[in-house]
């Protein structure tokens, strides 16, 4: 059964929807950071005590190299790969050409030549046809 109309709400958005913030305490100004920084926690590093005994220098330890980072760019890999796509569709382009044009003078013989007899009016006799050769 409906609701009658004196019970219901006259909100245009379910009350779900509605987001509610705090006012700021003064207008215009940024509030400050309330929560701790990560680096107030830090702890600051042990020293190692220094032994007052001398060591031989064969035994000394060598000081620790920084570590470089191996992350590089992603770039590099990727543009020597589209290089090497590209110079490999190019020999194979080649040699697919190369080979067709090979399998064509197996086939066919090289160079291309065709011979056609026709009368063109070139002889004395109107009867006797004309030989062309045509090369390719």
């Amino acid at each position: 059964m409906p609701a009658p109309l004196e019970e219901k709400e006259s909100r245009l958005a379910p009350r779900s929807l509605v987001v509610r913030r705090r006012p700021m305490s003064s207008p215009g100004k940024a509030p400050a950071v309330q929560t701790a920084r990560a680096s107030q926690f830090a702890k600051p590093r042990e020293q190692r005590p220094e032994s007052s005994e001398e060591v031989p220098e064969c035994l000394r330890e060598a000081s620790p190299q920084p570590k470089r980072s191996r992350g590089g760019s992603w770039l590099l890999p990727l543009g020597l790969g589209m290089l090497c796509a590209l110079l490999l569709a190019l020999a194979g382009s080649v040699v697919v050409t190369w080979s067709s044009t090979f399998m064509d003078d197996v086939r066919y013989g090289y160079p291309r030549t065709t011979h056609v007899d026709h009368i063109v009016g070139h002889e004395l006799d109107p009867r006797v046809p004309t030989h062309f050769t045509a090369q390719i």
